[in-house]
This record gives C-alpha cells, sequence and structure tokens, in this order.
C-alpha cells in the first residue's frame, strides 16, 4: 500500500462530494477564453431539499463561443 498520495498540481480542486444542510444553496461558476477569442462560461446554482434524505438538487447553464458562432445549453442535476 502507498504511504501517501500525489497530485498532478492541476487547476482542479477535490470536491469532497458533502451535501449540505437543507435549505443551503452555493453558485459554482467559472470561465475559459482562448487566444482565438473562443469562450466557455459555466454557472451551476444548486440548493439542498429534504425529500426525507437531504438531496442536492441544482442545474447548469453554459454558454460558448465557438469560430464566431454562439451556443448556449442547459441541464438539470440531482
Amino acid at each position: 500500500m502507498p504511504t501517501h498520495a500525489t497530485a498532478a498540481g492541476g487547476a482542479f480542486a477535490v470536491d469532497d462530494s458533502e451535501i449540505g444542510k437543507p435549505g443551503e444553496c452555493k453558485v459554482e461558476s467559472w470561465a475559459s477564453f482562448a487566444g482565438n477569442h473562443d469562450v466557455i462560461a459555466a454557472t451551476s446554482p444548486a440548493c439542498v431539499v429534504k425529500f426525507g434524505i437531504p438531496v442536492e438538487i441544482g442545474g447548469q447553464l453554459q454558454r460558448s463561443r465557438s469560430d464566431s458562432e454562439w451556443g448556449t445549453s442547459g441541464r438539470a442535476i440531482a
């Protein structure tokens, strides 16, 4: 068994996957820009509700531009 863990040192932090308390809400957002003017931006709002047990319900909205063409997408996450 390894005695320690190593990571690549990338830009993303580890999410502990912990569900918050009912009534707690959060918004996570990020954006990426390229030298050729392409863009990707996303936001993910979520709230914890109690359906017998706490469940996090949210969604993701994304806006992007590639080769001067804009696009928008969204999805629900439970």
